[in-house]
């Protein structure tokens, strides 16, 4: 029996949830993008009937441009629609500090909050601890951000090599490319801050990982 040519192959996850593998001529290769935080919108108006969407149902953004969402709809097509159609899932910051909930983020602009380790963290994009923060009732600006989905190793560590901090779903230990570039840093919870990693285990290299914009 003649052996495959994975050369000429990728091993991809269907839709159907099986892995297989599939020709790579039946494929175009797309430029690397870095993928921004997604976020949740609620369709608000359906009265077009080509829209294949449903009042009050929440749609996860796949992308944003300047006057549109691309969501998948009903049908589960990936499809551009306008911005009038949706409102946002968002708080102001009494809510978001009130309700949170243990490994949410919601985010502003400028600003992020997270609850980890039972501890609500208030950072500025540059992951810098705020000691005070001035909002408004009425201004409700913060929106939850999706958790991220999980990558393989190298996935992880080419990003790590990328400036970006990975988490491993076995320990969830946090790691970051050292500022000499050569050693990683490990995040210490008692120090709230990263240093040198001494290693990374075996168990952590066979599982799964997930990807912490840094900045977002």
């Amino acid at each position: 029996k003649q052996s495959r040519n994975y050369d000429k192959y990728y091993e991809l996850e269907n839709d159907l949830g099986k892995v297989d593998t599939y020709l790579k001529s039946r494929f175009n290769v797309m430029e690397d993008e870095k993928v921004e935080d997604v976020f949740i919108v609620e369709c608000i108006d359906n009265s077009n009937s080509d829209l294949l969407l449903t009042i009050g149902k929440k749609y996860l953004v796949i992308k944003e441009n300047d006057n549109s969402y691309w969501v998948e709809n009903d049908f589960g097509e990936e499809t551009d629609y306008s911005k009038t159609w949706f409102k946002k899932d968002k708080k102001n910051f009494r809510e978001v500090v009130a309700e949170i909930k243990e490994g949410e983020k919601w985010r502003t602009e400028n600003t992020i909050i997270s609850m980890e380790n039972n501890k609500i963290r208030i950072k500025d994009n540059n992951g810098i601890n705020m000691a005070s923060y001035s909002f408004s009732e009425d201004y409700r600006e913060f929106t939850k951000v999706e958790p991220p989905k999980p990558v393989s190793t190298p996935e992880a560590f080419k990003a790590l090599n990328e400036g970006e901090i990975i988490e491993s779903l076995i320990t969830h230990d946090r790691y970051l490319k050292g500022k000499d570039t050569i050693n990683i840093e490990q995040y210490n919870h008692k120090n709230e801050g990263f240093s040198k990693c001494i290693n990374i285990s075996t168990l952590e290299l066979e599982g799964l990982w997930i990807i912490e914009k840094v900045g977002k």
